[in-house]
């Protein structure tokens, strides 16, 4: 987490933290937070994932930049992306599959 707290990730029992794989079904929430605003920063928060299927920079609000680099063999779309109009939170909900998969989605 760029400006902020650590990046806190909470996981269903698909993920194997010993080797840290997640296994198909498996889901990974990231929570993270920025500073208290003040005269001296703006407590803006950019969370940044890699991971062997793809890489994400995920902003706090919509001016921000957020992107995704998919490697090669797997696709994510973004199922939603909201962010609060104060500026207080964004949420981002993202699909990974596999570049084989039958199922299709928006991205």
């Amino acid at each position: 987490v760029e400006g902020g707290s650590p990046c806190h990730v909470i996981h269903t029992i698909e993920y194997d933290t010993s080797n840290a794989v997640l296994h198909p079904g498996g889901i990974l929430i990231y929570v993270g937070w920025g500073a208290v605003p003040n005269s001296m920063q703006t407590g803006r928060v950019m969370i940044s994932i890699e991971t062997n299927s793809f890489a994400c920079s995920l902003a706090d609000s919509v001016s921000q930049t957020s992107s995704v680099e998919v490697l090669r063999g797997y696709k994510v779309g973004f199922l939603e992306k909201s962010f609060d109009e104060s500026g207080w939170w964004a949420k981002y909900w993202m699909l990974l599959q596999s570049d084989d998969s039958n199922e299709e989605f928006d991205a």
